[in-house]
Formats: structure tokens, C-alpha cells, sequence
């Protein structure tokens, strides 16, 4: 018998969870510096844990994405290329 653990328990209880372990990452994002309850519970609730060793590249520049990171240990290294300006 396999199951999640946030299905073993109630949406509030999971949210409340996920408050406590996410709330204060996501708050220093100045975007959600000011967000509701509401709205960071949103967030917070479909938030994954990642880890990416060194010389990972998240994503490459130009290329389309649709996740959101917030780095909480280590270093996180931004390389461009010349656009020719």
C-alpha cells in the first residue's frame, strides 16, 4: 500500500505544513513579499525540494520555462551569452 502523505492528510493540515517549511523562502522574493495568506498558501502547496549539483544548468538562456526556483543553500551561477548589442 503506497500513498503520498499529503494524501493521508487533510488539504488544510497540508497547507499548514507546507507554510511552515516554505513561508519564510518564498517571502524574501520581493514578489510575494507582500502576498496574502491565501495567495502564499497557493504557492507554497506546489512547491518540490531539488537538488541540482555543481555545474547544473537549470535552464539555458532563450529557452522557454515554467518553474520558479528559490535557491536556499549554495550558489547559483548566471551565464549569458553576447547578444550582439
Amino acid at each position: 500500500w503506497a500513498f503520498k502523505a499529503s494524501e493521508a492528510i487533510s488539504k488544510k493540515a497540508h497547507r499548514e505544513i507546507c507554510m511552515n517549511l516554505y513561508e519564510r523562502v518564498v517571502r524574501q522574493a520581493s514578489i510575494f513579499k507582500d502576498a496574502s495568506d491565501r495567495v502564499l498558501g497557493a504557492v507554497v502547496v506546489k512547491l518540490q525540494t531539488v537538488t541540482a549539483n555543481q555545474g547544473t544548468f537549470i535552464c539555458r538562456q532563450g529557452q522557454a520555462v515554467h518553474e520558479m526556483y528559490f535557491v536556499t543553500r549554495g550558489a547559483l551561477q548566471m551565464e549569458m551569452e553576447d547578444a550582439g548589442l
